[in-house]
């Protein structure tokens, strides 16, 4: 039997009621069952869910008054229409074909117990539904029709969407819908449209509403009006564990004694009962219930009396609607929020958060630490005297941007801080929505890149350092093989020249030009930061004593005779790792600027001592922390420009009378040296009152080295050893000969590294002076290997233009010894050779 009571006119139902009077006067036991049929027929017509039947075409025999209202139609627009094309689409908005869905439903309406699919309302709107069918057959096993219990999923479905696209999407409120089913007090006036024709028929319309209910997923029970359990939906028994023997006619302090799990969520839901008798309408509250299992679930509870005309009481609905998920999903969009805002509280860089007008929202911890306001300060007002004027073209682009709906990133540019200092940063920002999509604002990240600036300026200083000391490299390596000649034979010469003979002032004033020569070399191979490899325990406060006692110091004295000298040495200045040679032409090299900087008169002030780098300091970005020594060279002369400090260390800048002050390299030489000596360099400088040059040096506990005393030439003598001489340039395998023959040794001189090798296959020799750098054929890296595979053990020196590079402390590590560096003078060759030979 179907429900055909369901739809009809009033007269019908009126013959309907009639047979109802006729079937409880006749059956004397169906009190029971005819006032069940009322609660039916009350909870299809009030519930809020679809109740649906199709024919086995797919067309609507009935659609509740909820899925009337749910889908937009009146009865008459759509019963015995197909359900496709009304309330279901051709297509989903994914593009799946519904209608092959709906023909295999109507096929096999068995695969399709419970489904859920997009549906369509009148006015074109898309919802999801979740289906519970089922399918009734007559007699013969045909198909009658197909029974559905729709329940609308589209809030679940679309928050299911929105917390997978976006983040943003958890700071919308979770719209909440609850599933209300009302039920009126009014009095039943429709009348029944079919006759009741049986005692079974009756029972199978009975059937079809249980299923109904049961297909809720909501708890749902009838109660009579004392209170006792009529009716409990599958979701109702199962969470209570229950059957219908054990609940019907059963008040719910009855269930409290039987079922002690739940007694006191019983007893709450009889005070609930009361209140909604009391007040004469539905009463809605949560409730937390904790199943046998231990769960707690949230239920969004609602009692709802239903009265007799004369207002005496009827029944009582109860309904319980599952809102744990909903709820679980607002508290986890407070976390999101809260770890949001941690984010932000966290984030090193600042950050600004902007409404539409511009007005500041937000401010965070690093905003204030960078730039000096509060959050207290500019929370609603516009953040004023912020953007320099010359950066307001890049910060109208951006403005534009976010009001667009646009995000960007990595806009280097400034801000002004609280004191007015010019900040730089790289600015990144986004825009933020409200809960119905529209721009609310825009979030500005700042970051600081004042230190990244810094070793950028740093790194490209070095890069253009580097590529002018590769050339001067080269220049110096060449000069070096030059001036081997003009250093070493005045040298050789003068040993056989009598103290009386007038060509004897000559050669040393060859003598001394080539070693003048030679230290403008020696800046040259600075200048490639390949002159400073030297290192010994050295003390600053001797190096500047040494200079002051020097002659080059004396003549300097003499052309500024007005300008005083002021001396603030540490006594207690620790000492450090260097070259003294390249030291003291640092230290020169920055008097003679200080002096000549003053011109006539004025104060020089040379300071020492010791500090701490801790690296906190922007001016030390870089810089690794620990002890430093300090020296300090202040000067009362013209000051430096601001624009000309990042180039006064560059390679021949001056702004000097060219050929009076030197070669243009004084400035760069001090950087390299210091750099060279891992130290660091600041200069300060105000415009008509003076400069301050303070050089910082890494600090050693280490002692100080004792000196040697004077070298006596019995000391290097040769005593007839066989020395090979190996070097690519003639001139220099000619004078490195003359010097070890005039010492009394035994001088073969080979041009390259192949030809050694094969020599020394046939030939024995106490010592190999090895040139590093020769070219065409194999360096000297190459040839100490190929030496050391024909005779293991040989002794020998490795000699160079260059300073001690890589390559030569790879031949020590194998086994080479010392290094001397070119030009020859004949002490140093002539003590190295020998202590190499004794050793």
């Amino acid at each position: 039997m179907s429900l055909s009571f369901m739809v009809g006119t009033p007269a019908v139902n009126s013959n309907i009621c009639g047979e109802f009077h006729h079937f409880l006067t006749v059956n004397k036991d169906n009190n029971l069952v005819a006032q069940d049929w009322r609660y039916y027929r009350l909870l299809v017509e009030n519930v809020d869910s679809i109740i649906l039947r199709l024919d086995p075409q797919g067309k609507i025999l009935y659609l509740n008054p909820f899925g009337e209202r749910f889908f937009g139609y009146e009865a008459t627009e759509i019963l015995g229409k197909s359900v496709l094309g009304t309330i279901v689409p051709l297509k989903d908005s994914s593009g799946k074909d519904l209608q092959d869905m709906i023909n295999d439903l109507l096929r096999q309406p068995e695969h399709y117990q419970c489904n859920e699919n997009e549906n369509i309302c009148k006015d074109g709107k898309r919802v999801w539904i979740s289906w519970t069918n089922k399918a009734f057959y007559g007699k013969s096993s045909e198909l009658q029709e197909i029974f559905c219990i729709g329940h609308d999923i589209t809030d679940s479905k679309r928050a299911e969407k929105e917390l997978l696209e976006s983040k943003e999407e958890l700071e919308k409120n979770i719209e909440e819908k609850n599933i209300e089913l009302l039920i009126t007090n009014e009095v039943l006036e429709a009348e029944r449209v079919e006759l009741l024709r049986s005692q079974s028929e009756l029972k199978e319309s009975k059937e079809w509403l249980r299923i109904l209910i049961d297909g809720i997923p909501d708890i749902i029970c009838l109660k009579d009006a004392a209170g006792r359990w009529l009716i409990a939906n599958q979701a109702c028994r199962q969470l209570f564990q229950l059957t219908e023997e054990e609940y019907l006619k059963k008040s719910n302090e009855e269930l409290a004694r039987i079922h002690g799990h739940f007694s006191q969520v019983f007893l709450e839901g009889k005070e609930m009962g009361e209140l909604a008798w009391k007040q004469g309408k539905a009463y809605r509250r949560e409730q937390v219930i904790k199943t046998v299992s231990g769960e707690e679930i949230i239920f969004e509870v609602a009692k709802i009396p239903v009265f007799h005309p004369d207002g005496s009481r009827k029944g009582l609905v109860n309904i319980g609607h599952d809102v744990t998920a909903v709820k679980q999903a607002a508290k986890s969009l407070e976390e999101s929020e809260e770890k949001y805002r941690t984010v932000l509280e966290s984030n090193p860089d600042p950050v600004v958060v902007y409404d539409r007008e511009g007005l500041v929202v937000y401010l965070n911890p690093a905003f204030t630490r960078v730039f000096g306001w509060t959050m207290e300060e500019l929370q609603g007002r516009k953040l004023d005297h912020f953007v320099p004027e010359e950066t307001w073209p890049l910060t109208r682009v951006m403005i534009k941007k976010v009001l667009a709906g646009e995000n960007f990133s990595g806009h280097e540019t400034k801000r002004f801080n609280r004191e007015g200092e010019k900040i730089p940063v790289s600015i990144s920002g986004a825009i933020y929505h409200t809960k119905e999509g529209d721009i609310a604002g825009s979030v500005i990240n700042l970051r600081d890149i004042s230190a990244q600036k810094e070793l950028e300026a740093k790194l490209q200083r070095a890069q253009k350092m580097e590529g002018i000391g590769l050339l001067a490299a080269g220049v110096a390596h060449d000069l070096n093989n030059v001036l081997s000649g003009l250093v070493t034979y005045p040298e050789l010469i003068l040993q056989k020249v009598a103290p009386d003979d007038p060509l004897r002032k000559s050669l040393l004033i060859i003598q001394r030009s080539g070693e003048k020569a030679a230290a403008i070399v020696n800046d040259l191979l600075t200048l490639a930061r390949r002159g400073t490899a030297t290192e010994e325990v050295v003390n600053l406060n001797r190096i500047i004593n040494d200079y002051l006692e020097s002659p080059e110091f004396e003549k300097l004295t003499s052309l500024y005779p007005d300008i005083n000298l002021m001396l603030k040495l540490a006594p207690d200045l620790l000492n450090m790792i260097g070259s003294h040679l390249h030291l003291i032409k640092t230290v020169m090299n920055l008097v003679v600027n200080a002096m000549e900087s003053m011109s006539a008169a004025g104060t020089l002030t040379i300071e020492t001592g010791n500090c701490y780098v801790d690296g906190t300091e922007k001016s030390f970005a870089g810089v690794a922390e620990g002890e430093y020594v300090v020296c300090k060279v202040t000067d009362t002369g013209t000051g430096i420009p601001e624009t000309d400090i990042e180039k006064i260390f560059e390679p021949f800048y001056s702004k000097k009378v060219m050929g009076r002050s030197g070669t243009g390299l004084g400035m760069a030489i001090i950087w390299n040296t210091v750099h060279d000596h891992r130290g660091h360099i600041d200069v300060q400088s105000d415009e008509g009152k003076g400069t301050t040059f303070s050089l910082y040096f890494p600090a050693t506990r280490q002692q100080l080295y004792k000196s040697a005393g004077i070298i006596s030439a019995d000391e290097y003598a040769g005593k007839g050893e066989h020395i090979l001489v190996v070097d690519d340039m003639a001139d220099q395998r000619q004078i490195a000969a003359e010097m070890l023959q005039s010492l009394g040794y035994k001088v073969t001189a080979l041009a390259s590294g192949e030809e050694a090798a094969t020599y020394l296959e046939d030939n024995a020799v106490d010592l190999v002076i090895l040139d590093m750098i020769m070219d065409p054929g194999i360096d000297g890296l190459e040839t100490y290997r190929r030496i050391s595979a024909v005779t293991p053990g040989q002794k020998v020196i490795i000699a160079s233009g260059y300073s001690e590079s890589e390559r030569v402390r790879e031949a020590q590590r194998l086994g080479a010894g010392a290094y001397v560096k070119k030009p020859y003078l004949l002490a140093k060759i002539g003590l190295v050779v020998r202590r190499t030979l004794d050793s």
